[in-house]
């Protein structure tokens, strides 16, 4: 029932029904349900709340991580989400696609978690050179080039801008981050 209301669109009703089943039966089914209806009405704390019974439980549990990846981010708590993607990718990066990839250096980016971006850059820029070089975006080696420029790595990080550009002349961000550094440089 409240699956059914949260699908209409009543997520108070919906929050109200999944508490009171909670009081007689837990279920994933509960916890997830009731973690998606609080974050359709931004209350984020207390779905994170949801969502960790929910992976404590082992169930689906790489679901319930992205959730709760997702809401760390919502609230701002950069640092946990990408506590939570490491783990995550970590377990399952098989499963990863290239834009899972950037998506989780940009975590990192945001975490200042700048030596895990470092080494997941490079591990997936020598991976993708080896075995698919036409995958490697111009985005990616602008952020690699970003993390080698938050390690000192000047010259090294040039060489990802211009890499960049070669990619994808029109990247915008790889062409101020190459200007900014030259010209810093001087």
């Amino acid at each position: 029932e409240g699956a059914k209301k949260a699908f209409q669109g009543e997520y108070r009703e919906a929050e109200q029904i999944l508490k009171d089943a909670l009081n007689d039966y837990k279920s994933i089914n509960i916890y997830s349900n009731l973690g998606n209806v609080l974050v359709k009405q931004n209350k984020y704390e207390e779905a994170l709340k949801f969502y960790e019974y929910w992976g404590n439980t082992g169930i689906m549990y790489s679901d319930a991580l992205k959730n709760q990846i997702i809401v760390n981010q919502k609230l701002g708590d950069y640092k946990k989400a990408s506590q939570l993607a490491n783990h995550h990718f970590r377990l399952w990066s098989k499963k990863y696609s290239d834009q899972d990839v950037f998506n989780l250096g940009v975590l990192f980016f945001q975490a200042k978690e700048y030596a895990l971006g470092y080494k997941l850059m490079n591990d997936f820029r020598n991976k993708k050179l080896k075995y698919n070089p036409e995958a490697w975006s111009g985005e990616c080696a602008n952020l690699f080039g970003v993390f080698a420029l938050k390690k000192n790595e000047y010259e090294f990080a040039i060489s990802l801008f211009e890499e960049a550009l070669r990619i994808d002349p029109n990247l915008t961000s790889a062409k101020q981050n190459l200007e900014l550094l030259r010209r810093n440089k001087k």
